[in-house]
């Protein structure tokens, strides 16, 4: 999956069911995650979120199972929604 170097917003389902997808990089730019843009995505473990990044749109990450780790350091507050259905821990 490649995503252009000057995106800001993930669209809406833009990965949904992608079930061979393992790994790629969000551009810095990013600065929204739309609706379900990551919605089983069933063999992504991790996501790192860009600096940008300050809005995350309700179940972005659904049916990830296996996700472990998201950096939402950042972030003071996120709905369980997002990561319904994973085995993320954050």
């Amino acid at each position: 999956l490649r995503i252009p170097a000057d995106t800001k917003v993930i669209p809406q389902c833009m990965a949904l069911d992608c079930y061979k997808l393992t790994n790629f990089v969000l551009p810095e730019t990013v600065e929204k995650i739309s609706y379900a843009a990551f919605e089983d995505c069933r063999r992504m473990a991790a996501y790192t979120l860009p600096e940008a990044c300050t809005v995350i749109e309700t179940q972005a990450f659904t049916r990830n199972d296996r996700l472990v780790s998201i950096n939402l350091d950042k972030f003071s507050y996120y709905l369980c929604i997002f990561f319904r259905k994973t085995n993320c821990k954050n």
